[in-house]
């Protein structure tokens, strides 16, 4: 039987999953669990047939990451998906250390918005826009990073408005930024000169910012 891994990766290519979230448009995630229709969604029966350990509420709580997380991948046209599936194939073993990466995120997400966002940079590897390094590095980041610093980091770059210092050693200690050291004069005539440490956004930061929060609402 295929493992866990491997079948959220499959659930990529299938043409249902555009259908998927107009069904659910009228109804809230926990009235179907409860009605037990959700389970009959391709995407949450293989979630739940393969958590059968679990209890209902870390089911439901993963099967909304998992939602969270797909519908981010819900407008990628169907040849794109499939071409994507067919690349993993390409290396033995690949498919599942990618399926692998997304379930450790999500089952160690402390927050059911952050799936969107890591759904949406997943988005961005499946239209090769950033690397599965990149995908796994940022991911892992926003795991260790506050919801609201990453909000606030995000619209920083929008209004230009200064981040806090606290939060940027935060993001600069989790990938997202770089340190740079900047000279500021201490006399008209600069003959004192005071270091000071700041900070700017690197590539990582750069890469959360255009990809991850693209269309993102919380």
């Amino acid at each position: 039987m295929e493992s866990l891994e491997v079948k959220i990766l499959d659930e990529i290519s299938r043409e249902h999953l555009e259908t998927i979230f107009e069904d659910l448009t009228e109804a809230t995630l926990d009235s179907l669990m409860q009605d037990g229709v959700l389970k009959e969604i391709p995407i949450i029966a293989t979630v739940v047939g393969l958590l059968k350990t679990s209890n209902n509420i870390r089911e439901k709580i993963f099967a909304k990451k998992i939602l969270n997380f797909f519908y981010a991948l819900k407008d990628i046209p169907i040849k794109k998906r499939i071409d994507f599936i067919q690349r993993l194939d390409e290396t033995k073993g690949f498919k599942k250390k990618v399926g692998e990466t997304i379930i450790v995120l999500l089952e160690q997400i402390d927050n059911l918005e952050k799936p969107k966002i890591i759904g949406n940079l997943f988005k961005a590897y499946i239209l090769e826009n950033i690397s599965f390094h990149d995908f796994s590095k940022i991911s892992s980041s926003i795991n260790r990073i506050n919801l609201d610093d990453l909000v606030q980091f995000f619209e920083s770059t929008r209004t230009g408005i200064k981040l806090p210092q606290l939060i940027k050693e935060n993001l600069a200690f989790n990938g997202l930024m770089s340190a740079t050291i900047l000279e500021q004069a201490l006399t008209a005539d600069m003959t004192h000169i005071s270091p000071d440490l700041d900070y700017f956004i690197n590539e990582f930061g750069e890469k959360l910012i255009k990809y991850g929060f693209n269309n993102y609402a919380a």
